[in-house]
């Protein structure tokens, strides 16, 4: 087993008084930029959380990025992360999310394409279902995810 075996539980990096867990593969080490929220019961365990890592990843030799990294009541203030916002207990697409779907499939329905509708619709369902698939967890499906988007644009 010549490189160390990076599952996690027993053979995880992470102490175990940490509440964060990661799932490594085979002999990858860490992302360039690796996300976590860390969400906490009380201000104090958010501090006491924020000081574990730092001297984590110091002790790992990298560093937080002195901006992205904050602590937040998530009660009162919204935060986004990998996609989301999350905001009021809520989690939905993030709105630069939903926009750059928008566009993906306005630029992929055009009108003035001269495509027939077989090969629109195979050339948008792959777009369709991954995006679908990937904010399934926001709770609401189909329309009702994509209430907010402007049905009266037209694509130029």
């Amino acid at each position: 087993m010549g490189k160390r075996d990076h599952r996690s539980g027993d053979k995880s990096r992470m102490r175990r008084e940490s509440h964060v867990r990661f799932r490594e593969g085979l002999g990858v080490k860490f992302p360039r930029a690796t996300r976590l929220v860390i969400l906490c019961r009380s201000a104090e365990d958010a501090a006491r959380a924020l000081e574990t890592v730092q001297h984590w990843t110091a002790t790992a030799g990298l560093t937080l990025h002195p901006t992205k990294t904050r602590v937040i009541d998530a009660k009162t203030e919204s935060f986004d992360f990998l996609g989301y916002r999350f905001e009021g207990g809520t989690r939905r697409p993030r709105p630069k999310s939903l926009e750059k779907f928008k566009e993906t499939v306005r630029a992929k329905t055009k009108r003035t394409s001269g495509e027939s509708l077989l090969k629109i619709i195979a050339t948008l369902n792959p777009t369709l279902r991954g995006w679908f698939e990937y904010f399934k967890h926001v709770g609401v499906q189909g329309p009702l995810l994509l209430s907010g988007c402007d049905h009266s644009k037209t694509a130029a």
